[in-house]
C-alpha cells in the first residue's frame, strides 16, 4: 500500500512539474545537437593491421604451442603497443612526414594501438581531422614501427597485413550516442529538478494531498466566492 501511495504521489508530482522535466530535457537535447552537428569537428580514424609472431627456438620448433607461448605473445603485444607510441617511433614518423621534431608528441596523441580479440594481430589507429593524413600517418607508423622492432628489440616477427586506407565516414562525434546520452541525462536531470522544486514547495494543491497529510477523509469543500452563482435582482 505504501509503495502504491508513493508511486501515486510521484505521478502527481511529475504531472504538476511536467513543464520542468520538458524544459530540462529540451535543453539537454538542444545542447547535444548543437555540439554534435555544429561545434564538433569531425574526426576520422584510419587503421593499419600488423601480425605479431614470436620465432621459436630449434629445440621447440617441432612442439605444439603451449600456454607459456601464448602468454609470451600477449606480453610482446603489450611491449609493441608501448613501442609504437614511443618517442623513438614518433620522431622518425615526424621526420618522414616532413614535420618538425616538436610534432612527435602531437603525433603520439593521435595514435592508439589495440589488439584484435586477444589475438596476435595489433591495430594501429590514427585519428585526425583529415582522413588522407590519418591514413598516411598510420601507414608511416606501421613501417617505422616494423623497422624499430627489428633494430631495437632484435625481432623480425612483425608483418604488415593491411595498410591503412582513408576512411569515408568520421569516427567522431557519435551523434546518435550523444543524443541518447542527452536524452537520458535530460530525463534524469529534469525529474531530479522537479523533485527538488516540489520538495521546497510547502503549499497544498489538491484534496489528495490534504488527505495524505492529515490522515482524514475530506467530506466537503468550500467554494471560492467567484465560484458562487450570482443571485438574480428585480
Amino acid at each position: 500500500m505504501d509503495s502504491t501511495i508513493d508511486l501515486m504521489s510521484l505521478y502527481r508530482m511529475l504531472k504538476r512539474r511536467f513543464g520542468i522535466v520538458v524544459l530540462v530535457l529540451a535543453a539537454a537535447l538542444a545542447a547535444s545537437a548543437i555540439y554534435s552537428f555544429v561545434l564538433a569537428v569531425p574526426q576520422y580514424s584510419a587503421n593499419a593491421v600488423l601480425f605479431v609472431w614470436q620465432n621459436r627456438t630449434d629445440a621447440s620448433a617441432g612442439q605444439d604451442v603451449t600456454y607459456s607461448d601464448i602468454m609470451l605473445y600477449d606480453k610482446l603485444v603489450s611491449d609493441y603497443r608501448e613501442l609504437c607510441q614511443s618517442r623513438t617511433v614518433t620522431s622518425e614518423v615526424a621526420e618522414r612526414l616532413g614535420l618538425g621534431p616538436e610534432s612527435a608528441e602531437a603525433l603520439a596523441g593521435k595514435i592508439n594501438v589495440t589488439t584484435r580479440n586477444n589475438t596476435r594481430f595489433i591495430q594501429i589507429v590514427v585519428t585526425d581531422e583529415d582522413p588522407e593524413y590519418a591514413a598516411q600517418v598510420a601507414n608511416t607508423v606501421a613501417k617505422v614501427f616494423q623497422g624499430v622492432a627489428v633494430e631495437k628489440m632484435g625481432a623480425d616477427n612483425v608483418q604488415i597485413i593491411d595498410e591503412a586506407l582513408p576512411p569515408d565516414k568520421p569516427s567522431a562525434p557519435n551523434k546518435s550516442m550523444n543524443l541518447l546520452v542527452a536524452l537520458v541525462a535530460g530525463l534524469v536531470g529534469g525529474i531530479g529538478l522537479a523533485l527538488l522544486v516540489d520538495s521546497l514547495d510547502n503549499s497544498v494543491k489538491s484534496l489528495e494531498e490534504v488527505e495524505t497529510l492529515t490522515g482524514y477523509t475530506v467530506l466537503g469543500t468550500i467554494p471560492e466566492m467567484d465560484d458562487l452563482p450570482e443571485s438574480g435582482h428585480a
